[in-house]
């Protein structure tokens, strides 16, 4: 941690670059209309004192037991404090690594639940005992009681066949069935209210807790010893996610009994790992005024080498008004990590469904009101037919089969709407105004997977689709793609892993509406001259400077700017070349003022 300090005048050059920017077209400053969040507090698990909205930069500690994996939460213990030093929460939480491209970042994103306990009593990788020998061990080998002693022994993942085992077990002949056991000690399981399982597994699983079985995925029911998996199992890199029943633990000793079939004897693969976690209850936390919620997010933006793109965007999107103008509130913080300073960061809402954050109904029935964002990893409730990968659920819980059906054929109505001969038909499921305000600023900020990643689309009941926005880290010039310049509309194609252009058809089929086009350009007038004039937005980066001035030295010297590197898709560097804070400072003073000059001058062209 940094020790506090007065906050000095911003560097000379950024405020420089701010008044000249203000001062080339002038324009009014939006007011924020917003309401104010919940201010209530309450004792929670953890330690928590009165809010306070103080300017400044906030302090996060943070101490994980064990590594922060992608899936599950790790068991961590939380501080965070305010810029004048009051303690806001400090108690437990559970921490992930979170983005998918981000996972292998060296200052990654970290998703927290805050809880009044946290454990996880079978962490990834654990150690489990095995029968491969191809016997039928009946239906005792379940039991707590049963002596396991001469089984085999070693961490998952288990099986055959894999590169990335760790344990190698022999392949049986027949069924090719093996069975595993593992034991854990709980201390007190009055402390847990909430019990969830993840497996990876090839092909057939069926798991049981003490003796009852908890979960069975691609194996049929009362299936025997020899019994074949229901179909090879394609997505052995994701964890099946269950939720037990909690009332199965006992103090001491629980066993976790699993046996894995393959789909065929012509199979010569598969594998095995598991994790249980094991939470108490939420302890939702007003935290530095942005309303009380037990979920958050710990951005190290670590592509966004001038740490404010995600933050302009949502503040830029949020001053537009209302929740259908929704965007998420973040905070800079300093984070430490196990005792190591980690550098600044952004502390910031999740995308959900409370009063507090997107302020939707629950609906009449499962599926009325829903979020859905699309993505190309995990579990999807529908492939997206007019973008990119498929579209996951938010909210409500992916697990009511009810609400997923009602949710897959608004998603699928929609669709049909975009793909129809007459595209303008799309406006009757979707909201207009909403999409033309996401395009705009998607545009402005040139995000990069403004159409590709990230969608983020929500419904009220009775009300239209609508857009709230995500992840603008990418953005502002990219290298190669566009030499990092200002100009040109963000791509409406992308290119698959094999090199083959495919269209994003709801974006292309939305520029060929002439309504779109014209409420596209009479908007962005609008915008230009009140909250998004020159003048608006280079108050937001003189505010951003102030703020983080009298950390950022210790930022970059813990992570050098000339060091950050972005290579993915065989491309060796995704960013723009600076050798210093200050350069990237400049890059991007110069591309808003650049940028809104040629949209000014070409949005009728969209």
């Amino acid at each position: 941690m940094q020790e506090e300090t007065s906050v000095p005048t911003p560097p000379a050059p950024r405020r420089l670059a701010a008044l000249l920017l203000a001062a080339l077209l002038g324009g009014c400053t939006a007011g924020d209309d917003k309401p104010p969040k919940d201010t209530d507090t309450e004792d929670t698990a953890g330690t928590t004192t009165t809010v306070e909205e103080e300017e400044g930069i906030c302090q996060v500690s943070m101490q994980c037991f064990g590594n922060v994996l992608d899936d599950p939460k790790a068991p961590c213990s939380l501080r965070v404090a305010s810029p004048g030093g009051t303690v806001l929460y400090d108690g437990a939480a559970g921490v992930e690594l979170r983005g998918r491209s981000s996972l292998g970042f060296p200052k990654p994103q970290y998703a927290l639940e805050l809880r009044d306990h946290t454990e996880l009593p079978v962490w990834p990788g654990s150690v489990w005992r095995y029968l491969d020998d191809g016997s039928n061990p009946g239906t005792a080998w379940r039991n707590p009681s049963f002596d396991d002693g001469g089984w085999g022994s070693g961490p998952a993942p288990l099986g055959y066949g894999l590169p990335y085992l760790q344990t190698p077990v022999s392949a049986p002949g027949g069924s090719a069935t093996v069975y595993y056991r593992t034991t854990f000690t709980l201390g007190d399981r009055s402390q847990i209210a909430d019990l969830d399982l993840g497996v990876k597994r090839v092909d057939g699983v069926a798991v049981y807790l003490n003796g009852v079985e908890v979960l069975r995925d691609n194996l049929p029911a009362q299936a025997a010893f020899d019994t074949p998996a229901v179909e090879a199992s394609p997505d052995r890199s994701f964890w099946r996610q269950s939720d037990v029943d909690e009332s199965l633990l006992v103090d001491g000793d629980n066993v976790l009994a699993v046996e894995v079939h393959r789909a065929s004897a012509g199979i010569e693969e598969s594998s095995f790992d598991l994790y249980l976690e094991a939470k108490g209850e939420d302890a939702p936390t007003n935290l530095l005024g942005m309303g009380k919620a037990e979920d958050w997010i710990l951005n190290g933006q670590y592509v966004d080498r001038v740490l404010f793109r995600n933050r302009l965007a949502y503040d830029m999107f949020q001053e537009l008004g209302g929740v259908e103008r929704y965007a998420t509130e973040t905070r800079f913080c300093e984070l430490e990590l196990n005792g190591e300073y980690r550098g600044i960061y952004t502390l910031g809402e999740s995308i959900q469904r409370d009063d507090d954050r997107l302020d939707i109904g629950k609906g009449d029935q499962p599926g009325d009101t829903f979020i859905v964002k699309n993505d190309d990893v995990g579990q999807g409730i529908h492939d997206n037919q007019v973008g990119y990968g498929f579209w996951q659920l938010v909210y409500p819980d992916a697990s009511d089969a009810e609400a997923v059906d009602t949710v897959s054929a608004t998603l699928a109505g929609w669709e049909a709407s975009v793909l129809a001969p007459d595209p303008g038909d799309m406006f009757a499921w979707m909201d207009l105004d909403s999409a033309v305000d996401w395009v705009l600023l998607n545009e402005f900020m040139k995000n990069r997977d403004a159409y590709l990643l990230s969608v983020h689309l929500w419904r009220d009941q009775g009300q239209p689709l609508r857009f709230t926005p995500w992840d603008l880290d990418l953005s502002m010039g990219s290298y190669p793609f566009d030499d990092c310049t200002a100009q040109g509309w963000v791509s409406r194609t992308y290119l698959d892993l094999q090199g083959v252009e495919h269209d994003i058809p709801f974006i292309q089929k939305m520029a060929e509406v002439p309504a779109f086009r014209d409420r596209l350009v009479t908007r962005w007038q609008e915008l230009r001259a009140g909250p998004w004039s020159d003048q608006a937005i280079a108050d937001h980066v003189a505010h951003y400077d102030e703020l983080l001035a009298p950390v950022l030295d210790a930022n970059v010297a813990r992570w050098p700017v000339e060091d950050i590197v972005f290579s993915t898709y065989g491309v060796d560097d995704w960013l723009c070349p600076v050798s210093s804070y200050q350069e990237e400072h400049d890059h991007v003073m110069s591309f808003i003022s650049e940028r809104l000059a040629w949209m000014d001058a070409n949005i009728s062209t969209f």
